[in-house]
This record gives C-alpha cells, sequence and structure tokens, in this order.
C-alpha cells in the first residue's frame, strides 16, 4: 500500500462551520502528546494577541472614520471614558484644604501624602500639626 502524502491528511478548512472546526480540533488535541499541546497553546496565545490588536486598529480605524464623517474630533468622544478619569473622584471639584505647610501649600488628605509633608514628617514632625483648624459656619476664615 502507497504511503499517503501530509495533503492526504489535510482537511478541507475553509467551508467549516466554527462547530465543527472545535471539534476538529479537540479531536487533535486528545491524540497530541503534551509537549505538542504546550506548542499549541502558545501558538494560539500568539494568534489571539493578534488577531485583539487587527480587532482593536479596525475598530479605532472605523471610529475615527465615524467621528470624521460627524465632524466630531476624536478626543472629544474618550476624554470622560478613560480608565484613569473614571478612577479619579473628585476631579474638577474643589476639595477642602485639611493640611497647611508653614510655607502655604496645602493638601486635601486625599491621595499620596505631598513631598512637603513627608519631609517634615521625617524630620520628626506631626501631621497633625498641620490640620487646618475648621472655622465654624459663618466665622471668616
Amino acid at each position: 500500500m502507497a504511503e499517503k502524502s501530509k495533503k492526504d491528511y489535510r482537511a478541507n478548512l475553509e467551508g467549516m462551520e466554527t462547530p465543527d472546526l472545535l471539534e476538529l480540533i479537540e479531536s487533535a488535541l486528545l491524540r497530541l502528546p503534551i509537549e505538542n499541546i504546550d506548542a499549541i497553546i502558545q501558538t494560539a496565545q500568539e494568534c489571539q494577541r493578534t488577531k485583539r490588536q487587527e480587532a482593536k486598529e479596525n475598530l479605532i480605524t472605523e471610529i475615527r472614520e465615524k467621528a470624521a464623517k460627524a465632524g466630531i474630533p476624536i478626543h472629544e468622544l474618550f476624554a470622560s471614558a478613560s480608565p484613569a478619569a473614571s478612577r479619579r473622584r473628585g476631579t474638577g471639584t474643589h476639595q477642602k484644604v485639611k493640611y497647611r505647610s508653614p510655607n502655604g501649600e496645602t493638601w486635601s488628605g486625599r491621595g499620596k501624602s505631598p513631598k512637603w509633608l513627608q519631609t517634615l514628617e521625617t524630620e520628626g514632625r506631626k501631621r497633625e500639626e498641620f490640620r487646618v483648624q475648621e472655622q465654624p459656619a459663618g466665622q471668616p476664615a
């Protein structure tokens, strides 16, 4: 009996529907040794990264084209949707001053402590020394 060529084993993948492709891949994986499966996982992850990058680029192009047709600058579309913007609470609003340095620098007490306060604390000073006293209602500051 003549030896089959590689071409004889190849499936016609072009017309195959996704469920059939997945079934074929699963049956092939079940027949492979672990070291081959590791290589396939790497290939699949590279393919995933490539396809994700292509999808991202296509989406960006599509959004840019639609924005241009609508006459909307692209930066206006996503200014408030960035992850950093959504994490920032209170941005754009004035926060009440809780601490004031001897030089007049202020800090609201939110976020990382400022350098001036870090320096003073390193010198042995207490944070509470710089706390701004709240004024009773109706009293000038």
